[in-house]
């Protein structure tokens, strides 16, 4: 069995279109890109290549234009006359939303899909299966290449495979072919000379001041296909010793790096770059005929595809560390540079990038980089060209919030206390064992959420208790004593693993995932919780569940945790005195079986993220409506403070691990609801330990209770104000 793009299990079935000869394809491709004809013409001939090694009755090429457009620059087996006269927009029908989402299509039944449009550019009804690849170039979709065929066909990975590789032959001809000028690439950019302001959403807090630096990683990768595996793999070899040893170098050139942020990203990196599996799959696509940087190039499209579609934002900041780790190597083995000589940038440096990791920052001087623009990213705004008092105004408060950021630098190791004495517990969630280790550094007092499916995510295969049990005992180890909460497998909807077979859906989020998975597969969860156990040798164990829909499924959990421990003893494994057992509470099914609940729970975390959208059926991926409701209304902080009331009544521990406890408004308002333990991220750390000591819940508390009762869309601009009124520092 096999994985496709989109995480879905795939077999080789009856009918299923024949995968090219790997070394046949390579070879053409070769004498292709070799010949001296046009680029159109190779465009003409790489169709017309890969229609025949893969018996397809259509080959199309698009090529995405200024405007939002895709026209069709090359096919074999639809009308020549279309060529050129054919153009779709993003979005639109199956091509379109191949280049809308920058992820393959693999489709038996094309009219079966939603985005299905009959039209000539797809053949209309006469093709009844389609297949379909972006071509990527610096992760921009540069076009859509296509396959089609006349009688239903199942499209297994290694044809999705096949088609990715030629993608990227494609991006090369398109990019540096002239096919699409620079002027037509940069058609719609404003071009005026006056001061001007662009809203957009903010990566974090700050202001910043300074030159705008395009950040765009050129490398021009001159060979695609290569004829000595041997010697291309020495070649990787070579380029990932060389790329460890300078990320070496930048983790021991600065003795200021011991302990900050900065070095945990090196760190970050160091274990990314010894990554087995990803020099496994490296070497893989070298043993089909591709040079070293062009089998780079191939693993990243393929993680990309699979992981951008998920909703999970710490998962997609991982695919960020990924795309920079493999533009390094990239840059080792071409030996070329991905940013501009020192010496040509300005001393106030604001990067402009469409996407970029925290690493690719540690390219540029720390004391010259200003700030970071990227295309996606709460709400901000950015001034083109100034006027005066605009640079006077956001000068006033840089400096007010650099002297903000030298006061926490002396308070972060005291404990988190309000001005009416409440302790408050500021932990942080994480997913990597490198983020583990920046625990001690940072002042926190435990991990509030290990997410434990980014490790599985991580593996070729399904890994057996021993992998696990070591990596969790990796994690006890680095904590020292300090809590640290397990999250069971929270896999399926938007996180498929490529080795662990799911259903296909038409609402995954809603679907079978998490611990729905665990309770019908009970081995899944029985490995993790024996993993679990191995792995504590004896200490203490704190676990949680995500996705508890009703009590029952936190009492048949119990069960199987029984089951473990009774095995553990059978074996003599040592078995920790206490183990406790939690639920995420983010269904709100679950509000109507508090009692219940608090009687069998060990403790609870609120996850704000899914619980928001579930109350409100509105999608948090959804950008038409991802703000349409607001965290700070009177429906979700009634039902945060009947949560925290009960758990309080019933005496069971109560925390919040969602995005809203890293807000230091809303961190704010949790604290005066009851919350006293908040798990945020780490770069949220600093602004809410800094909110806390400022903060009287006791004189805040009645208030909220007043404005609960209101029917405002909205509490937050009240809220604010009573921050500002009573001195609370919101960085």
């Amino acid at each position: 069995m096999t994985a496709d793009p989109h995480g879905k299990s795939l077999r080789r079935q009856a009918g299923a279109p024949e995968s090219a000869d790997p070394r046949r394809l390579m070879s053409g491709l070769r004498d292709i890109m070799l010949s001296t004809v046009p680029a159109g013409r190779k465009l003409e001939e790489i169709v017309r290549l890969v229609a025949g090694e893969l018996q397809a009755d259509v080959c199309s090429c698009f090529v995405q234009r200024a405007g939002e457009l895709l026209e069709l620059f090359a096919t074999v087996g639809l009308d020549a006359g279309l060529v050129h006269r054919t153009r779709v927009r993003v979005g639109d029908g199956l091509v379109g939303d191949i280049a809308e989402h920058a992820i393959p299509l693999a489709l038996p039944d094309a009219a079966s899909h939603p985005a299905f449009i009959s039209c000539p550019e797809s053949g209309g009804s006469a093709f009844k299966s389609f297949c379909g690849v972006p071509v990527l170039h610096g992760g921009v979709v540069r076009g859509v290449l296509v396959v089609q065929h006349r009688l239903p066909k199942s499209y297994d990975v290694d044809v999705v495979e096949t088609l990715q590789t030629v993608a990227m032959v494609l991006a090369e001809v398109i990019t540096f072919g002239g096919i699409v000028t620079i002027e037509e690439a940069s058609a719609g950019l404003p071009s005026s000379d006056k001061p001007t302001d662009i809203e957009g959403m903010s990566l974090g807090r700050g202001l910043a001041i300074g030159h705008a630096v395009l950040y765009e990683p050129r490398l021009t990768m001159l060979n695609i296909v290569a004829d000595d595996p041997k010697a291309q793999k020495l070649r990787l070899r070579q380029a990932v010793a060389g790329m460890q040893e300078a990320i070496n170098r930048m983790l021991h050139k600065d003795v200021t790096l011991t302990g900050t942020e900065t070095r945990d990203i090196l760190e970050a990196y160091q274990m990314f770059a010894r990554d087995k599996g990803w020099f496994v799959r490296i070497e893989a696509a070298i043993d089909k005929g591709l040079s070293a940087e062009a089998a780079v190039q191939s693993v990243l499209n393929e993680t990309r595809a699979r992981m951008a579609q998920m909703n999970d934002d710490y998962i997609r900041e991982r695919l960020q560390d990924i795309e920079d780790l493999s533009n390094r190597l990239l840059g080792h083995l071409m030996r070329q540079s991905q940013t501009s000589s020192p010496e040509m940038l300005p001393d106030d440096i604001i990067l402009v990038a469409r996407s970029m990791g925290p690493a690719a920052l540690l390219d540029y001087d720390r004391h010259r980089l200003k700030g970071v623009v990227l295309e996606k990213g709460s709400q901000g705004v950015i001034y083109l060209r100034p006027s005066q008092y605009v640079l006077d105004l956001y000068s006033r408060s840089m400096e007010a919030r650099a002297r903000r950021t030298n006061m926490y630098r002396r308070l972060q190791h005291q404990p988190s206390v309000t001005r009416d004495n409440i302790k408050i517990s500021v932990q942080i969630n994480a997913g990597l064992l490198s983020e583990v280790s920046a625990v001690q550094n940072m002042s926190v007092d435990g991990i509030g959420l290990f997410r434990t499916e980014l490790a599985f995510m991580g593996w070729k295969k399904y890994p057996p208790v021993v992998t696990q049990a070591e990596f969790y005992g990796k994690i006890i180890d680095q904590m020292e004593g300090e809590p640290v909460v397990f999250r069971t497998l929270d896999i399926g909807g938007d996180k498929p693993l490529p080795y662990f077979k799911a259903p296909e859906e038409d609402n995954p989020a809603l679907g079978w995932r998490a611990v729905r998975i665990g309770i019908d597969r009970p081995a899944v969860l029985r490995t993790q919780f024996r993993a679990f156990i191995r792995g504590s040798r004896g200490r203490n164990l704190k676990i949680m569940l995500p996705l508890v829909t009703e009590v029952a499924e936190l009492d048949r959990a119990r069960q199987l945790l029984e089951m473990e421990k009774i095995r553990a003893r059978h074996n003599n494994i040592p078995v920790p005195e206490k183990i406790e057992l939690g639920v995420m509470l983010e269904v709100p099914a679950l509000l109507w079986q508090m009692d219940a609940l608090l009687w069998g729970a060990d403790f609870i975390s609120v996850g704000t993220n899914d619980l928001m959208q579930y109350l409100y059926a509105a999608d948090r991926g959804n950008n038409a409506i991802r703000n349409r409701y607001d965290q700070l209304s009177p429906a979700m902080l009634r039902v945060l403070k009947m949560v925290a009331d009960q758990c309080k009544s019933a005496g069971v521990p109560v925390s919040i691990c969602g995005e809203m406890a890293g807000q230091p408004l809303e961190a704010m308002v949790l604290i005066a609801l009851g919350y006293t333990t908040l798990s945020v991220s780490a770069q949220s750390v600093e602004a809410i330990k800094m909110m806390i000591p400022t903060i009287d819940a006791g004189q805040l508390l009645p208030y909220l209770e007043q404005l609960m009762q209101s029917r405002e869309h909205s509490l937050r601009e009240q809220l604010l104000s009573f921050a500002r009124d009573h001195h609370v520092h919101l960085m």
